[in-house]
C-alpha cells in the first residue's frame, strides 16, 4: 500500500481537490488530502499526501511558501485575480522601477491583511466564498501575516512580477493589491506561481500525468524537519499502543522509529518525557 506524498506541479484551471480526486483514481486510494490549497489559476507545488501519509499534513501544512507573481496595475476585479468581474480599469502613467523597489520593501515584516471574500477562510464556521456567492455580507477579521523576503523580477509596464518568500496563510491577491494600493492605484493577479513549501522546490515535482508509483516521497522524508529517534526496544510496543515515552531530547517534537520503520510522531510536555501525538500504521 502506498504512504507518503506526492510532489506535484499543478496545472492552470484545475482545482486543489480535483487534483486530491485524480490522484485517488490514478493510484486507487480512497484516502488523500493535499497540504496547502491553491486557487484553480494558480500552478505550481502541490503536496499530496495518500493514506497514512494524510496523517503528516498537520505537522507541514503551517510551512512558509514561496511564490512568483504577476499583476497587473489599472485593474481591479471582484476576486482579485482573473476569474472575476471587472470592477474597475484606469490608466496609470509609467512608474519608475526603483520607486516600485522601494514600495514593495515596506512590506518585508509583519503586515495585516485582510483576507479576499472568495477565500476558502471560515467566518463563523463557513468559508468566505460561500458568502460571496449569496452576495451576503459579512465581517472579515484581519490576520497578521509574515513577508520574509520580497523582490521584483520583472517591470514590463503595467505588469510587475515578484518573488516572495512569505508565512502560511499570506494570501498574495491581496499582497499584490495592496502593493497597487501604496502606489496609489489598483492591481490584479494575472500569474500565480507556488515554488515552494517550507524546504520543498517545485523543481523536485512532476506533472500529473507523468507521476507513477516510483515517486513517492516517505513520511519520514516529508517530516525531515523533525529530530529522529531511535528507539530501544524496550519502548517499542510501548509506541505502538501511543503510550508516554522517556526520550532523551528537548526537542518540541520528534519523530520515533523502530529501526527503520516510522512508528509515530511524539510531543514533549515535561522535562525527557513525550506524549504521542500521531500514531502511523507502516
Amino acid at each position: 500500500m502506498l504512504n507518503g506524498v506526492f510532489f506535484i506541479d499543478k496545472e492552470c484551471q484545475m482545482t486543489s481537490r480535483s487534483l486530491d480526486n485524480k490522484i485517488g483514481k490514478k493510484f486507487g486510494i480512497r484516502k488523500v488530502g493535499h497540504v496547502g490549497t491553491l486557487d484553480p489559476l494558480a500552478t505550481g507545488l502541490m503536496i499530496i499526501a495518500v493514506n497514512e501519509g494524510t496523517k503528516a499534513i498537520p505537522f507541514i501544512e503551517h510551512s512558509d511558501k514561496e511564490y512568483i507573481a504577476s499583476f497587473k496595475l489599472g485593474l481591479l476585479t471582484t476576486t482579485l485575480d482573473l476569474e472575476g468581474e471587472v470592477v474597475k480599469e484606469e490608466t496609470i502613467p509609467l512608474l519608475n522601477k526603483e520607486t516600485l523597489e522601494k514600495v514593495l520593501e515596506t512590506f518585508i515584516g509583519k503586515i495585516t491583511q485582510i483576507p479576499p471574500l472568495t477565500s476558502a477562510i471560515k467566518v463563523n464556521g463557513v468559508p468566505l466564498y460561500r458568502y460571496a456567492h449569496k452576495n451576503m455580507d459579512v465581517s472579515v477579521p484581519p490576520r497578521v501575516v509574515e513577508i520574509y523576503e520580497i523582490e521584483l523580477i520583472d517591470y514590463q509596464h503595467p505588469v510587475f512580477t515578484i518573488r516572495a518568500h512569505v508565512s502560511n496563510g499570506t494570501y498574495i491577491r491581496t499582497l499584490g493589491n495592496d502593493i497597487a494600493s501604496r502606489l496609489e492605484t489598483i492591481a490584479t493577479t494575472i500569474n500565480l506561481r507556488r515554488t515552494k513549501i517550507g524546504n520543498f522546490d517545485v523543481n523536485e515535482a512532476k506533472k500529473l500525468e507523468n507521476v507513477d508509483e516510483n515517486d513517492i516521497i516517505s513520511i519520514g522524508q516529508l517530516l525531515k524537519h523533525l529530530p529522529t529517534i531511535l528507539l530501544e526496544q524496550t519502548q517499542v510496543k510501548p509506541a505502538l499502543v501511543g503510550a508516554q515515552l522517556k526520550i532523551k531530547s528537548k526537542e518540541p517534537l520528534v519523530k520515533v522509529y523502530d529501526g527503520e520503520r516510522l512508528l509515530a510522531i511524539y510531543q514533549l510536555i515535561e522535562e525527557q518525557t513525550y506524549k504521542c501525538l500521531r500514531g502511523f500504521n507502516l
